[in-house]
C-alpha cells in the first residue's frame, strides 16, 4: 500500500514528458546523385520537445512507413530543441540512390524497448 502511494505522489509531482517529435521541409527539397548543378545533399530538420532521446531517423523508397529503409540512422542522448540529419541520396552501405522519390521520418524514444514516436512522413525529391 505504501508503494502505491509513494508512487502515485511522484507521479503527481513529476508528470512523464510526452514524447514529441517534429519534422520540417528537407532544405533542399530536391538534391541530385550527379553533377549536374543541383544541390548534392540536403538537411533533414526535426525538432524534439521534452528530456534526452534516442532519435532514429528513416529513409525509404515506398511510402509505406513500414518498407525497408535504405538509410537507417540512430543517436543517443539527443537532447531538446532543434536538429539536422545530412543526407546525400547514400544508402547505409554506401551507394547512390536510384532517383525519385524518397520518404523520411524521425523517432524519438525515452528508452531501449520503449514505445518509438514518430514523426509524419515528408519527402525528398531525387534528381540524376
Amino acid at each position: 500500500m505504501h508503494r502505491f502511494i509513494i508512487a502515485t505522489a511522484v507521479l503527481l509531482a513529476f508528470p512523464a514528458t510526452a514524447l514529441a517529435v517534429n519534422t520540417q521541409t528537407a532544405q533542399p527539397q530536391t538534391i541530385s546523385v550527379t553533377a549536374n548543378g543541383a544541390p548534392r545533399c540536403t538537411k533533414l530538420p526535426y525538432s524534439l520537445q521534452s528530456t534526452r532521446h534516442k532519435v532514429i531517423l528513416r529513409i525509404s523508397h515506398k511510402k509505406p512507413l513500414t518498407a525497408k529503409a535504405v538509410k537507417h540512422v540512430r543517436l543517443r542522448d539527443v537532447g531538446p530543441g532543434s536538429h539536422n540529419f545530412g543526407w546525400c541520396g547514400k544508402t547505409d552501405f554506401g551507394k547512390t540512390v536510384k532517383p525519385g522519390i524518397y520518404w523520411w521520418r524521425v523517432g524519438a524514444t525515452a528508452k531501449a524497448g520503449a514505445p518509438v514516436a514518430w514523426s509524419i512522413a515528408r519527402h525528398i525529391n531525387v534528381t540524376a
